[in-house]
């Protein structure tokens, strides 16, 4: 009975919200990582603040499932006046986007699995549909890359979305690892974390080569916030590998550490970027606006502290007392952190739809 009334409280606040924008808000490509940002939140910050996982968990989990829905209505519509293809596949790099439509239905099963053990089945439906978009994903991936290496004009100021191919890999073995429990695909989950692995790879050297070859990086205008997925990628593998399991605390070290340098690197870039935008258009403008890739800054945060809380350091060659203290502390505080900029998100999207308010609005987060 609280889910139905839920779920009815849910659709008619969407409905709202429609009526008050006045136009029909179009879903971005990337607008999975919505969910997704949702779902790590669950299923790994949260997991440390008891009191609020108590208090919000199973409601947080409930509302992915109405966005999910709004999503598939929203890309169905695109299907049906003949803009799908247009929007969503035809350009080599933003329909790598499309990687988040398969991870925000994992990590939503992997939450429902945690929350609402009664809706299993609705976990394994959501899985499921996972692996069946997960073929043709793979074939879209292979597709761009020939783009990408036949037409050097597109290899220009490439991003972080390139590796939303290993993430969506990966995402699919932790929620099939959840939900499955089954020895028997071990081995498949070993040559999918290594498929995961080559689309990194791949994406990284093609991302790195794009920015070698810029020579000076524009921060404000050429620097984009899916730049975050270049760590947010090696955290997903890593929790992959822990969560298969592969029983191997050495390797899960090397992807944890891996993971920490990245991230000290890429979100120092961030930090001076935002300091640049600041500068140039204030702090409204330059750090408070909304832009629906910004999502994948919480998601890669929370993913990141997912993994420091099960990745198992302590066995690992990085034993030692130190290391359990660094790990306890970016817990500790990574939790807090990851939860803040999810409300400050939520706060920007839900004012960028305010603003627009009777205004004709071609994309959404």
């Amino acid at each position: 009975m609280m889910i139905f009334l839920f779920l009815i409280l849910f659709i008619l606040l969407i409905v709202w919200a429609r009526r008050y924008i006045g136009e029909r808000p179009k879903a971005s490509t990337s607008n999975g990582a919505i969910i997704m940002a949702g779902g790590i939140l669950i299923n790994g910050a949260m997991k440390k603040m008891p009191v609020l996982a108590h208090l919000l968990s199973h409601c947080l989990a409930l509302a992915l499932l109405p966005v999910i829905g709004w999503l598939a209505i929203e890309y169905g519509r695109d299907a049906r006046d003949g803009s799908f293809v247009q929007r969503h596949l035809s350009n080599p790099v933003s329909s790598f986007g499309t990687g988040t439509w398969i991870a925000a239905l994992s990590v939503t099963a992997v939450s429902l699995k945690s929350t609402w053990p009664g809706l299993k089945p609705a976990a394994e439906l959501l899985l499921s549909l996972s692996v069946v978009l997960l073929i043709p994903f793979i074939l879209l991936v292979i597709r761009n890359y020939v783009c990408l290496f036949k037409e050097p004009e597109r290899r220009k100021n490439l991003n972080g979305t390139l590796l939303l191919g290993c993430v969506a890999v990966q995402s699919v073995v932790i929620s099939a690892a959840a939900l499955l429990k089954e020895p028997a695909l071990h081995g498949v989950f070993i040559w999918m974390i290594i498929l995961g692995g080559l689309l990194y790879l791949l994406g990284f050297a093609s991302i790195l080569s794009s920015l070698i070859k810029q020579k000076k990086i524009d921060l404000q205008n050429g620097w984009t916030n899916t730049n975050v997925i270049v760590h947010g990628a090696v955290s997903i593998t890593g929790l992959a590998a822990v969560s298969a399991p592969i029983k191997d605390p050495d390797l899960a070290a090397t992807f944890w550490l891996l993971a920490t340098v990245l991230i000290l690197i890429v979100e120092g870039i961030e930090l001076a970027r935002a300091g640049v935008r600041v500068h140039a258009k204030g702090w409204s403008k330059g750090l408070f606006s909304y832009h629906p890739s910004q999502w994948s800054r919480n998601f890669t945060l929370g993913m990141y502290i997912a993994f420091t809380i099960k990745a198992p350091l302590t066995s690992s060659f990085l034993s030692g007392s130190t290391v359990s203290v660094v790990q306890h502390q970016i817990i500790g505080i990574g939790k807090y952190v990851v939860l803040i900029l999810f409300v400050i998100e939520l706060f920007l999207g839900l004012k960028h739809l305010m603003l627009l308010g009777g205004r004709k609005m071609v994309e959404v987060g």
